[in-house]
């Protein structure tokens, strides 16, 4: 599902609002009042910080991260500004390497850096289980 920037910001605006209404009523009222007012402004921000989840091609972090889970020996992937960096464990195990993944001009996914010269297989699986999951947003 896709969310537009304006909505976005919208519920990020509409939760710091809410968050210094409630954060004024708690500091102006006692007793039952301040912890219903507390706990409310608890969820206010809690709603905002899911508004500010990041994305890569369209996928949100959470999305990312389920791929890296199910992935063959992936550890994490991290959005750096346009750029997704995909860690992931080599074939003993021993050591991890870090593929760095961008789009290009035609919204493709190509890698910016590919360790141990692109025979290694987790990255390429990774790659491909991202473009599955973009494919399904449009």
């Amino acid at each position: 599902m896709k969310m537009s920037k304006t909505k976005k910001w919208s519920l990020v605006a509409l939760g710091a609002v809410t968050t210094l209404a409630l954060v004024y009523f708690a500091k102006n009222k006692k007793g039952e009042m301040t912890k219903l007012v507390l706990n409310a402004a608890k969820v206010a921000s809690d709603v905002v910080k899911v508004a500010e989840e990041k994305s890569f091609g369209g996928l949100k972090q959470s999305v990312i991260d389920n791929i890296v889970s199910i992935s063959n020996r992936g550890v994490n992937a991290v959005i750096d500004g346009d750029t997704l960096e995909y860690t992931f464990s080599s074939a003993s195990g021993k050591a991890t390497a870090t593929a760095k993944i961008i789009l290009d001009s035609a919204g493709d996914l190509v890698f910016a850096f590919l360790p141990y010269g692109g025979s290694a297989h987790s990255p390429i699986d990774f790659i491909k289980k991202l473009n599955e999951e973009m494919k399904k947003l449009n």
